[in-house]
């Protein structure tokens, strides 16, 4: 099986280094599929759940906004902030969800932006996604 070599990084440390055989992400404008022998790209990450396929040995992630960049044959996700499957607090992550909404919905009362809330709110639906996924894996 042919693979690609993927980091992903944040700016305080390199999350995960390795191969894997496909790796969906999120695009600003929707989910992209990157396998090896890409074409050199340079894209912007939206908020959600990277997955790093490889035959049954998936891997998980939670990311926040950032870029990712394709280039030799290689990826680079760079994230402002991630988080693998294995480590999401599935409890402590929906109560912080639930006060970022709280606070949303207050906000979107009085303000037009609440773009950073917004992000917030996404990134750990991300986390609750990949937690919920692997406590029933």
């Amino acid at each position: 099986m042919t693979t690609l070599p993927v980091q992903l990084i944040t700016p305080s440390e390199k999350i995960f280094v390795g191969q894997a055989a496909m790796v969906l992400l999120p695009s600003y404008d929707g989910q992209r599929g990157i396998l090896p022998d890409h074409a050199d790209f340079i894209g912007k990450l939206g908020t959600g759940v990277v997955s790093l396929i490889n035959g049954g040995k998936d891997e998980l992630f939670a990311i926040s906004e950032g870029i990712y960049h394709v280039s030799g044959g290689e990826l680079k996700i760079m994230a402002m902030a991630a988080m693998e499957a294995q480590d999401v607090e599935l409890e402590d992550v929906k109560e912080r969800l639930e006060m970022v909404e709280e606070k949303l919905e207050t906000f979107n009362r009085i303000a037009e932006d609440s773009s950073e809330l917004e992000k917030e709110r996404d990134y750990y639906k991300a986390q609750i996604a990949i937690g919920t996924w692997t406590a029933s894996a």
